[in-house]
């Protein structure tokens, strides 16, 4: 990731299902390539693959906690790029949504805790968060 970005290429760009270096980064588990890209000025953070699944999304379908809390940063300090902690992807899901279904304890904790989320959003079924605990 360093050598394309010292190279020129946008870090936004992503591959034919729309799901962008970030996003891989966050549902691998590398950190530290995280904590890079969250430096570039020039990152969507918002960017959506083409099922509408956000970086908030990718973070949480595969646990990634550590990610998650560096994409959402200090509460005092939160980066105002993101702006993604409610949207929906094509089925209807917030981040939160993505975290309870996936069983991510730990990643829904720390969604709820963001100022803003929704706890009362349904997807497109009619289903809420607590109607996906059950």
């Amino acid at each position: 990731m360093r050598a394309a970005v010292a190279r020129g290429d946008d870090v936004n760009v992503g591959d034919q299902l729309r799901i962008t270096g970030l996003m891989l980064a966050l549902f691998r588990g590398h950190n530290n390539v995280v904590k890079f890209v969250l430096e570039e000025p020039s990152l969507h953070m918002n960017s959506s693959d083409r099922d509408g699944d956000t970086a908030l999304h990718w973070a949480v379908k595969n646990g990634n906690v550590t990610g998650l809390r560096t994409l959402l940063g200090d509460p005092l300090t939160r980066d105002p790029r993101l702006t993604s902690v409610n949207s929906r992807n094509r089925w209807g899901w917030t981040p939160l949504m993505e975290a309870v279904a996936e069983g991510s304890v730990e990643c829904a904790r720390e969604l709820v805790r963001v100022e803003g989320v929704d706890l009362d959003t349904l997807d497109d079924r009619g289903m809420s968060v607590e109607d996906m605990v059950r």
